[in-house]
């Protein structure tokens, strides 16, 4: 990876967590259950992101695509997206004995963001046709 490459994923990176900060605020804390829902929501949306980029096959020169899922995926929704707050909020609840607000929020959380990333990767294929 050259220099230019890791500023890419740096700037990107650094608005991704802007946004993921500036959203989670906007966003409801909690659902049903006790279930923290920012993070979850914020999750879900970048896994439907990446899906999106990922599924794109863009006809640009290689170099530009390569450069471009840099800052998008690894800089941009690396920073947009958060494991350690997901992993922070499940913690929370399981220290509070919210053991099924905890299950619920893992399977949510897993199943939700593999889902919404097909659901980007056909959205993807659908703009492509």
């Amino acid at each position: 990876m050259s220099f230019y490459q890791y500023v890419l994923i740096g700037i990107g990176g650094a608005f991704g967590a802007i946004l993921r900060v500036s959203a989670s605020k906007m966003l409801p804390t909690v659902l049903m259950l006790h279930i923290p829902s920012s993070i979850l929501i914020i999750n879900v949306i970048g896994g439907l992101l990446i899906g999106i980029v990922n599924g794109l096959q863009l006809n640009f020169d290689q170099k530009i695509i390569h450069d471009l899922k840099f800052f998008c995926v690894s800089g941009f929704l690396g920073g947009f997206t958060t494991f350690s707050a997901f992993t922070l909020e499940t913690a929370q609840l399981l220290e509070k004995e919210k053991y099924c607000a905890a299950l619920a929020y893992i399977i949510l959380s897993v199943v939700l963001s593999l889902t919404f990333f097909h659901i980007g990767t056909k959205i993807s294929q659908v703009w492509q046709r």
